[in-house]
């Protein structure tokens, strides 16, 4: 039962978080990963470019947006599950292109991880 439940409550917390995009557009992958392994994807790359964590992964070692000389500056999410779990898990990432202007314009990446020994 305590299985069932880690695995409804993060697809519940995205689906609904997710469905309130409005005009923005939405993307949404699954990923399936090893408890051992790190993923990484790529966001944007420009300046005027940013992303934010609108929905926090519940399972996670590490889930972080980097931007640095270690991705030549392109902003990359980075996401760990910890070592001993098993299921599913998930985030929301709200992307925004030319923050810096009158219209900026922002899409949202929902990323559904699937996660094995």
């Amino acid at each position: 039962m305590k299985r069932l439940v880690l695995m409804i409550v993060p697809a519940l917390i995205c689906g609904v978080m997710f469905t309130g995009c409005g005009k923005s557009q939405a993307e949404e992958e699954e990923i399936v990963i090893k408890n051992t392994e790190s993923y990484y994807r790529n966001l944007v790359g420009g300046d005027e470019e940013g992303a934010s964590i609108k929905v926090q992964a519940l399972h996670y070692e590490k889930s972080e947006l980097i931007r640095d000389n270690s991705t030549n500056f392109i902003l990359v999410y980075h996401y760990k599950p910890k070592n001993d779990f098993v299921g599913t898990d998930c985030v929301v990432i709200d992307v925004t292109h030319n923050n810096t202007g009158l219209d900026p314009k922002t899409h949202t990446v929902k990323i559904n991880f699937v996660i094995t020994k």
